[in-house]
């Protein structure tokens, strides 16, 4: 719940509760049987209980579930960062020949793209608990990784080599990932 959320129901709590001591003290100014009294009293904190017990469980569950998707997210942006650095730890200079460390960097690289594009894009397809700001932050986040397999594809998986104007270099694709997971992972901690 936000603060707001919280002002409203201490609003509601407050006005309901001394609406209860006005219509308790006009039953007694006009000697109402005290059995009725106590009848009108405990239905209305029984009904209010069942209410305010029913919206905190719905809350606590709101968080749970919120707190559960931003874990799956978290983890698996820390893997991807972790094998991102391992590629640009191992990148070559601008026209030297690729290591087979750095192929095989990348190769991790291009699975892990892969594994988070889709776990980003079931978050932004199924999630309950995330808000409007947290799907924009996965969704540029699902276009990067997006742009990124596209291009392992075309390196890897294609039978063509890529076009010679071709001008997709994983010196920057990875950054632009990195600062891309960074972006999101800041926005699911609120921060």
């Amino acid at each position: 719940m936000t603060r707001k959320d919280r002002l409203i129901e201490a609003a509601l709590i407050s006005v309901g509760a001394g609406a209860t001591g006005a219509v308790i003290g006009i039953m007694l100014i006009y000697q109402v049987d005290m059995s009725d009294i106590f009848t009108l009293a405990g239905a209305i904190i029984g009904a209010a209980a069942t209410v305010g017990g029913a919206i905190w469980v719905a809350d606590r569950n709101s968080n749970r579930e919120f707190a559960k998707e931003v874990d799956v997210l978290s983890s698996d942006f820390v893997k991807l960062l972790a094998q991102a650095q391992l590629v640009s730890s191992l990148s070559p200079a601008p026209e030297g020949p690729w290591s087979t460390e750095y192929r095989a960097a990348l190769h991790e690289f291009g699975a892990k793209v892969r594994g988070s594009l889709m776990i980003v894009e079931q978050a932004i397809e199924r999630s309950k608990s995330l808000d409007f700001r947290h799907r924009a932050s996965l969704i540029n986040l699902q276009r990067i990784l997006s742009f990124s397999n596209d291009f392992y594809a075309d390196c890897f998986e294609s039978e063509e080599e890529p076009h010679p104007l071709d001008e997709r270099d994983w010196r920057v694709i990875v950054p632009d990932v990195v600062e891309r997971v960074e972006d999101s992972r800041k926005v699911l901690r609120n921060v």
